[in-house]
Formats: C-alpha cells, sequence, structure tokens
C-alpha cells in the first residue's frame, strides 16, 4: 500500500498544489523589503514607475549606477506595476517548478514517481536555501536568483538526457 502511495500521480499533484499555496501564502506575507522598495523607482529621476517607456529609461540609469542584471531588474520593475498577488503566484509557480524540475532530473530514465523524495526534496530547498526569504520570496530576489536557478534547469534537461544516455550534442552549424 505504501508503495501505491508513493508512486501515485495523484499524490504528487496534491503535494505539487500544497507547496503551490503554501509559496503563494509566504508570498503573500512577504511586503517589500529593501531592493524591491528601491526598484519600484526610476533610477535615473526618482519617480515611482507607472510605464514602460520609464523601465527602459530606469534601465539606461541603472547600467550605470548599479549593476548589469539589466533584463532581470527591468522584469523586477515591470511585476511592481501589476497587482502584488500576481507576482505571488508566479513565484509560487516558479517555486513550484523549480521543484519539478528537480524531479523531473533526480528520476531520469526510469521516469519513477518518488512521492516521498519529492516531499524531501521540498524540504531540502526550503531548509538548505541560503537565505530562504530574499532568494525566493522577496521580489528582486526571486527574479535574479529563483527564477535563474528554474530557467537554468530547464535548459540543463535536454543536456543531462543526452549525457545519461551516453549520446554526444551536436555543436556548431548544422547543414540541412
Amino acid at each position: 500500500m505504501k508503495k501505491k502511495w508513493n508512486q501515485s500521480s495523484k499524490v504528487s499533484a496534491a503535494v505539487y498544489l500544497a507547496v503551490f499555496a503554501f509559496l503563494f501564502i509566504c508570498n503573500g506575507l512577504t511586503l517589500y523589503m529593501g531592493d524591491d522598495y528601491s526598484y519600484r523607482y526610476c533610477f535615473t529621476d526618482g519617480r515611482l514607475i507607472e510605464s514602460v517607456s520609464q523601465i527602459i529609461h530606469s534601465m539606461r540609469g541603472h547600467r550605470y549606477n548599479m549593476n548589469g542584471r539589466l533584463v532581470a531588474h527591468a522584469l523586477v520593475q515591470l511585476l511592481g506595476m501589476v497587482p502584488l498577488w500576481t507576482f505571488d503566484a508566479l513565484n509560487a509557480g516558479m517555486f513550484t517548478a523549480q521543484l519539478a524540475l528537480i524531479m523531473k532530473i533526480s528520476r531520469g530514465e526510469s521516469g519513477q514517481r518518488n512521492n516521498l523524495f519529492l516531499l524531501a526534496v521540498f524540504a531540502a530547498l526550503w531548509l538548505f536555501t541560503p537565505v530562504f526569504g530574499q532568494v525566493c520570496l522577496w521580489q528582486d530576489g526571486s527574479v535574479n536568483y529563483l527564477w535563474s536557478v528554474v530557467f537554468g534547469l530547464a535548459y540543463l534537461i535536454p543536456h543531462i538526457r543526452y549525457y545519461s544516455r551516453g549520446d554526444t550534442i551536436k555543436s556548431g552549424v548544422q547543414k540541412v
């Protein structure tokens, strides 16, 4: 019976839904802090960001005064213009996607579900992510770090698949 529960797709779906709901609530309870608040304002004139054209202008100033992470910070400024619950939902989805991608990689070619391991991976992410709130809940930290991890894992999946099968990845321009 335990094996049936451990490999059940319904239990997996319930765990992912519970993780999403939990992170959505955590995000909802996390107010703007530090950089989250700073990025609501234009880096060139200090006014509240209210349009996409202001973001472009702001990122021009950001490039010279702060650092070069323009795409991530422009996205933070764009998300600052929408209702906060929109970011909360997107961010909870990104954390859940991170968990799902880690599980996809860990299952390998067998594709066998392990719901106990899914819970263990969630617990490990919760416990061992340094400054979890700043990395996974704060808007600026999430877009810069959590979201980057999700995109990085998604990029790596086909490469891991090739490597695990012993295939090689063709490089360079291929003739059609």
